[in-house]
């Protein structure tokens, strides 16, 4: 008997410390995905409605930043390689996908001064995003005028 409870007892600290790290409704879980190293946010909210079928679902992150730790977040974006981050303002066709077509961004403002970050991950890759009748993809945005970084998660 005594045994048996080892053996039960023995994964415990460990599925202690895994759920320690951080979670996809984490800062950090934003800067791992779009490989950023971020400085400590002043605030943070998410929202992720995840966990459906097949893992469906929409992540929303906000993440805002102190005007000298935004100006971090600006160089880091800046530095990035090429492609990887976009100036805005965007073309209006994304624009309008992205903001009025329900695709996530909603109730976010479009911001007139920064960068825009879109990773289709959609597995088949047919065809254009706008045109799919399901989306996988990861967009974030700052906005260096509000010191915000917005980070999206859209799985269809």
């Amino acid at each position: 008997m005594k045994a048996r409870l080892w053996l039960i007892l023995l994964p415990l600290p460990l599925l202690l410390l895994s759920a320690c790290g951080g979670g996809s409704d984490s800062p950090d879980y934003a800067a791992r995905q779009l490989d950023l190293d971020l400085p400590q946010c002043q605030s943070f909210t998410a929202a992720d409605s995840h966990g459906g079928f097949h893992g469906d679902g929409l992540l929303q992150m906000e993440l805002v930043f102190s005007p000298k730790n935004g100006e971090t977040v600006a160089e880091e974006i800046s530095s990035q390689p090429n492609g990887r981050w976009n100036a805005f303002p965007m073309d209006q066709q994304m624009a309008d996908y992205l903001w009025n077509s329900g695709a996530g961004m909603a109730g976010w403002p479009v911001p007139e001064e920064g960068w825009w970050y879109l990773l289709d991950r959609q597995t088949d890759g047919e065809g254009s995003m706008f045109d799919r009748p399901s989306h996988n993809y990861t967009f974030a945005c700052y906005d260096s005028d509000t010191n915000t970084l917005y980070y999206l998660e859209l799985d269809t």
